[in-house]
């Protein structure tokens, strides 16, 4: 596991320049976020706008309070969302206009607690994970003028080695970039990468 920042973040935060590496590592891209709650994701996402000229912060959890953040982060613009069709409707503005180099959305779990209501069942699913597909080539259409952050909690992968990934289906991860987790000691750790593929050159002669 790649270490970016060995300091603390959401207490004690270091300065600005120590987060200059995750900006480096997610400019232009579409990244995610994860951790447990409290783990200083939402802290993380509000810091990083200070390396942008304009954001726009889609907030779907219930409990979030942007007057918290207000001391640490610049020249946001916050569209609270309270169901699937108003965040859909935020997504879907996307594709028409935006003058915005930095979106974050906080949390996708809270989307997909929206979906479901407490019926896991296959259909409910395929729903989330249809979603989850459209929402992130929405954002990957945006690259790289913009750069996007999508926040997530995190789920238990393997009991035994305590190895936490993000609580959303693996197969939607085909349009993120990358992936940096948040672990309980506050380090901001580089989970997954997508390194660009290189097509091969064929010479053809006639």
């Amino acid at each position: 596991m790649a270490q970016i920042v060995v300091e603390k973040v959401g207490k004690e935060a270091p300065s600005l320049n120590d987060y200059k590496p995750i900006y480096a590592k997610i400019k232009g891209k579409v990244a995610i976020i994860f951790g447990k709650s409290f783990a200083g994701k939402t802290t993380l996402a509000h810091v990083l706008t200070n390396f942008f000229k304009k954001t726009l912060y889609i907030a779907v959890d219930k409990n979030f309070d942007p007057e918290f953040f207000k001391e640490i982060a610049s020249n946001v613009e916050y569209r609270r969302v309270y169901s699937v069709q108003q965040f859909k409707g935020v997504i879907r503005s996307l594709q028409n206009e935006n003058n915005h180099d930095y979106i974050v959305i906080d949390s996708i779990t809270s989307v997909a607690s929206y979906i479901l209501q407490g019926d896991p069942s296959p259909r409910k699913y395929n729903q989330l994970n249809s979603l989850y597909d459209w929402v992130f080539g929405v954002l990957s259409n945006l690259k790289p003028k913009v750069t996007s952050v999508i926040i997530a909690h995190d789920k238990l992968k393997d009991f035994e080695s305590q190895e936490t990934v993000p609580k959303m289906s693996i197969n939607s991860l085909r349009h993120v970039d990358v992936v940096l987790r948040i672990a309980d000691n506050y380090e901001i750790q580089l989970f997954r990468e997508r390194k660009p593929v290189k097509m091969p050159v064929f010479s053809i002669r006639l």
